[in-house]
């Protein structure tokens, strides 16, 4: 359920992208490092539950642009 909405983070956000090939250049495998990006949401969620906190966008990312738009399917 999460492999998807993985993808479109890796792909739209900044920080996912980031940490996906980050793992990748660690030389992790791909199913590896995507399992990673879906577990992200699921500890941040948990957390914000945890804490009575409310989602902060932020704001010094710039999540306008792909992180990298040449590179789909993922590798």
């Amino acid at each position: 359920m999460l492999y998807m909405p993985a993808f479109c983070a890796i792909r739209f956000n900044k920080q996912f992208g980031d940490k996906y090939y980050a793992l990748r250049a660690m030389g992790k495998p791909a199913k590896v490092a995507i399992t990673a990006i879906m577990r992200k949401p699921i500890i941040l969620a948990n957390a914000l539950i945890r804490d009575n906190r409310k989602w902060v966008k932020n704001r010094l990312i710039n999540t306008d642009t792909p992180v990298n738009q040449t590179i789909w399917p993922l590798q």
